[in-house]
Formats: C-alpha cells, sequence, structure tokens
C-alpha cells in the first residue's frame, strides 16, 4: 500500500494553521508530536480530539477499538460522555433501529454534544417520525431519478468548463479550484440561490460547522451566530419571494409551498438549509478531492481506471467508502439498549462511526484501507447511512463524481497530487482543506513529432511547459518566415484555452507552396477524444488538415510523387 505520496516541488502555499488551546483538558497541544497511538490505554482514547483529526492520526486508534472495545464509553469530553460504536454491523444496527435511537434535535440532534441554549437548529435530518418524513418528502422532488437527468447536461457542461480552465502544467489547489467551485454551482442550482454568490453557500457551510475553529471562527461563538443569521435573513428572503411564485422543483420552491414546510419557524428554515448546504457541500467536495488523493496513493488502482473507464460508477462508490466524507453521526438512546455485554443507558449519545464501520475487516473481503476500484461491495459502504434517514442527495452526489471523473478520462492522462493535502480540523466533517496538482493532459504521453522541411527531418518532444510544448529549437521555415520551432508548436498548438486534446494544424498543400516549402497557420477546432494518434497508426494521423478539409497526412504518403512535406 501506497501510504504517502512523493513530495513534489511547487509554488503553492499551504494554509496557515492558527494556533489554538486545546478544546478541553487532556487534548493534544496544537501541533504537539503525536503520542504511538498502538500504546495509548483504551481508557484515555478520546476520538473527538480536533487535532487527531487535522492530523489524521485515528485509524489504529479505530482499528484498536474494532478488535478490543467496539463498544467503548468515553467519560470525559468537550461533548460530554458518550458511546462508540466502530464495528460495520453494530453501526448498521443503530443506524435503522429509529425506535430505539433518536436523531431528533429534541434530544441533541446528530452532532456530539449540547446544543447552544437559545440557538437550536432543527432540521428534517434531526428530527424522528412521522415529522421526519413528513419534511423529508416535501424536498425528495428536487433530487428525484427526473431531475437527476435534468441536471445531468448542466453538470456536464458546468464540469467541462471548470477542468478547460484548469492550468495545464501548472500546480493548482484541486480543492478550491475544481471540488469547491464544482459543488458550489451545483448548490446554487439547487436552490436557486444567486449564481454570483454562489460562494456565500460554501462560506456558510464551513462556518456551520467550524464554531471552535480560529481559521474559520476566530471571532468564535459570537461570529458563528452573527454568520449563521445572516444566512438565515439571506434565506429567508428567499424563502418569502419563492411563496410568492408558482411551484418548481428547486429547494427553496418546495420548502416554500409544502404542507409540512410552508409555515417553518426561522430556526427550523435556518436548521434545514444548513443540512442541505452541509450534506450537498461538504460531502461531495471532499469526495471529489478523495478521489484524486486515492487513485495517486494507489496507482495500480489509477493504472486499472485508465485500461478500463468503464469502471467509474463502481470507483465513484468505493472512493466514497474509503473517504468517508461524514466521519460519524449522533444518536441517543431512548431507552436501555444491551450490546457487547454493556448496557447503553437512556439518554445516552451514541457516535456511530461510519469512517470505521467502513474499515471494518470483518466486514470487507479485501484489505479495506486499499481504494480498490472494483471492488465487489463498494456499494455497501456506510457513508450514506441506512434507513430512514439514509442521504436523500446520494444519487446527485454520485451523479457530479461520475461526470466529474469521465470528464477527467477526456482531458488527462492524469492529474498528479505533488504533496501530502491539508485535512479538515474536527471529527464530523472529514475532508480537506488544500491539496496541490498539476493536470498532464492526455497527448502528454505521446511519442515524437516528425517532420520533413527542406528535405531534413526534423524532431521535436511534446512535452509539457505551462500551458503549451516545450520542443527543441531547431529552426523551421514556415512560408517566408525562420521561427524556432518550439515557437513553431506554442504558436500553432498551445494558444488553445484549456488541454488540448486533439491538436490540429493545418499546413497548405505542398503544390501550392512549392516542393519544399510549407506555409502553416492556426487551425483550432473543437477537439475530440482521439488526442494523439499511436503508434499502431503513426504519429499524428488525420491530425493535419488542408484548408479544403481534406485530411492527407499519413506517415508514407507522397503526393504527386513528391514529400507532403510530413512523414
Amino acid at each position: 500500500m501506497a501510504d504517502t505520496l512523493t513530495k513534489i516541488s511547487h509554488n503553492l502555499d499551504r494554509p496557515k494553521i492558527t494556533a489554538r488551546d486545546p478544546l478541553h483538558p487532556g487534548y493534544l497541544e496544537f501541533d504537539a508530536p503525536l503520542p504511538d497511538t498502538s500504546t495509548i490505554p483504551l481508557d484515555e482514547m478520546n476520538l473527538i480530539d480536533p487535532e487527531i483529526w487535522r492530523k489524521g492520526a485515528y485509524w489504529e486508534l479505530f482499528k484498536r477499538m474494532r478488535d478490543q472495545d467496539p463498544l467503548h464509553w468515553t467519560e470525559d469530553s468537550f461533548a460530554g460522555g458518550f458511546w462508540s460504536v466502530t464495528r460495520y454491523e453494530d453501526v448498521m444496527k443503530i443506524d435503522i433501529d429509529h425506535k430505539r435511537f433518536s436523531s431528533s434535535w429534541e434530544h441533541g440532534g446528530i452532532v456530539l454534544g449540547e446544543p447552544i441554549e437559545d440557538f437550536e437548529l432543527p432540521m428534517f435530518i434531526a428530527m424522528d417520525e412521522p415529522k421526519h418524513s413528513e419534511q423529508r418528502k416535501t424536498v425528495q422532488p428536487a433530487v428525484a431519478p427526473n431531475m437527476l437527468k435534468e441536471f445531468e447536461p448542466l453538470i456536464r457542461d458546468r464540469t467541462k468548463e471548470i477542468l478547460e480552465q484548469v492550468p495545464v502544467g501548472e500546480p493548482f489547489d484541486w480543492v478550491d479550484t475544481v471540488s469547491i467551485e464544482l459543488t458550489t454551482m451545483m448548490l446554487a442550482t439547487l436552490f436557486d440561490f444567486p449564481f454570483e454568490d454562489r460562494r456565500k453557500l460554501t462560506r456558510w457551510s464551513d462556518v456551520s460547522t467550524n464554531r471552535e475553529n480560529p481559521d474559520i471562527c476566530p471571532g468564535g461563538e459570537e461570529q458563528w451566530r452573527q454568520e449563521l443569521m445572516e444566512c438565515l435573513g439571506t434565506f429567508m428572503e428567499l424563502f418569502q419571494k419563492k411563496q410568492q411564485e408558482p411551484i418548481r422543483n428547486d429547494l427553496m420552491s418546495l420548502l416554500a409551498h409544502g404542507e409540512k414546510t410552508k409555515n417553518m419557524t426561522p430556526m427550523e428554515l435556518l436548521g434545514n438549509v444548513i443540512l442541505l448546504i452541509v450534506g450537498g457541500n461538504d460531502t461531495t467536495r471532499n469526495s471529489m478531492t478523495a478521489s484524486i488523493y486515492g487513485l495517486n496513493k494507489f496507482p495500480e488502482e489509477y493504472a486499472k481506471l485508465k485500461q478500463d473507464p468503464s469502471l467509474i460508477p463502481n470507483m465513484v462508490s468505493e472512493v466514497i467508502r474509503w473517504q468517508t466524507p461524514l466521519a460519524f453521526m449522533r444518536r441517543t438512546a431512548l431507552e436501555d439498549v444491551e450490546m457487547h455485554g454493556k448496557t447503553i443507558k437512556k439518554g445516552d449519545q451514541i457516535a456511530m462511526w461510519y469512517v470505521s464501520g467502513n474499515r471494518d475487516e470483518r466486514f470487507w473481503e479485501e484489505d479495506p484501507n486499499r481504494l480498490i476500484i472494483d471492488r465487489k461491495q463498494a456499494r455497501n459502504h456506510l457513508s450514506f447511512g441506512f434507513g430512514i434517514h439514509r442521504c436523500v442527495g446520494n444519487r446527485l452526489g454520485e451523479l457530479q463524481l461520475r461526470i466529474l471523473w469521465e470528464e477527467i478520462m477526456d482531458r488527462f492522462s492524469h492529474i498528479e497530487v505533488l504533496d501530502e493535502p491539508s485535512l479538515t480540523s474536527g471529527a464530523f466533517v472529514k475532508g480537506y482543506t488544500w491539496m496541490p496538482v498539476i493536470g498532464h493532459p492526455k497527448y502528454a504521453d505521446r511519442g515524437l513529432v516528425l517532420f520533413r522541411l527542406n528535405n531534413a527531418r526534423q524532431e521535436a518532444t511534446p512535452a509539457i511547459q505551462g500551458d503549451g510544448f516545450a520542443c527543441n529549437n531547431s529552426a523551421v521555415r514556415t512560408g517566408q518566415e525562420t521561427s524556432r520551432l518550439g515557437d513553431f508548436f506554442r504558436q500553432g498548438w498551445a494558444t488553445h484555452r484549456g488541454p488540448i486534446l486533439e491538436p490540429r494544424f493545418a499546413p497548405l498543400s505542398p503544390r501550392s507552396q512549392g516542393n519544399n516549402r510549407i506555409h502553416a497557420h492556426r487551425f483550432f477546432r473543437q477537439f475530440d477524444r482521439r488526442g494523439f494518434d499511436n503508434a499502431q497508426n503513426g504519429v499524428l494521423r488525420d491530425h493535419f488538415t488542408e484548408p479544403a478539409g481534406l485530411r492527407h497526412f499519413c506517415a508514407k504518403r507522397q503526393h504527386k510523387g513528391e514529400s507532403s512535406g510530413l512523414a
């Protein structure tokens, strides 16, 4: 298993992390060396210490709990006492047993700890029956199969647009440039939110789950309240506007007209908005980043994907399992329950650790710590939850990931991760804040380009430099001008914005320019998926076009007994 990535030099600065005090006595000091997790006594394990998550130091702790203490009680934490359920089957049992284990905000909700007094956020995922199903049914039409079919071309167009704008051959931050932007675009569409203000959705998503994080909320609880109230004010205005308009299939319109939601209190509206923002933003964006990261950690799987792109749908499920973008969900016991010889008492809070269940060796047939894109059980992951609270937008998230990878495979030979990513600080949303990458265009892997110019064969190796080619500097004659071959390539092929999948160059027929002269000019058109041709068919076959549009290049072809100028 590839546990680390080779660090490659780049000019992107890792986000600075603000020093902070531990949230609770006994928690790790900021940026202190990590202890040997294999030797920490079980009763001292505290899985919600933010520093553990920021440093990705939890896998050994979860394994020890699964093996030695699958129902683990944490007596003292900043969120109070709680049970940790870490095995796949146990998580499943509790998740589907909504009669004995409550999600209701009235019992504490879905996150460990007690809500802030006078700032409780009711939301349908944090409700029990029947109110949960009543509100959930209201928003389901926004992500129903017919809507997914309608969304697909829109998602594909936006994905193409984003990928065409990334700097080819230059380092960039995948998280901000691709993952956040794509998911935020989709959120704006789902809410019918002003598109130009879509990054506000990202901000509110980050704020809602990072009250104690000084990099997100340096002003602490006061800032957290202020920004969430700004979110409420914005959405209340949109909600009221939608009530005055005919119903449509966007989330705000459905909520504004739904029998069970049109009379929501302001805090109930805010709760549902935050739920839908976090559910539609954090989870998908972190899975998008995880897919790139995971395939770089396991290059044999990336090679497998290149060999068989039909594996993309299964790979999407496997990535969501391997990443687990929401590490846990909380439940509260409504009665005493026996499990593993222990008693979960009425009122106790329980953390269902999806992230641990998705790595449980007792359930997964192949090494669960590996990303295996053709894993047979991939769709059985816990990441979407089970039972009545199963993620309402799961198919939309899968669709976004599938389209992203279909378009990546069309454009890039591979996306290369240059450094270990920066991780989120906190045990609830498990994700990434920064990850430097380089996108290598598909055509960059293809052999030599050969020219016959003035009866002399010139060779140039297509290598990526910035957004264009780096070629040797052999002189080339183009019409009446002499220029360097590298410039010739860059001018002709590399000025197109975005990755060039199908470079096409249009030399005039040798007949019109004399036997040994080529007049060349730029000829860009819509590039198809073929990229450079392979050795089987000859270099650049069919990629040279006469002005009349007739393809004339072939490695051994002669034009009326003369060299065509290309060989």
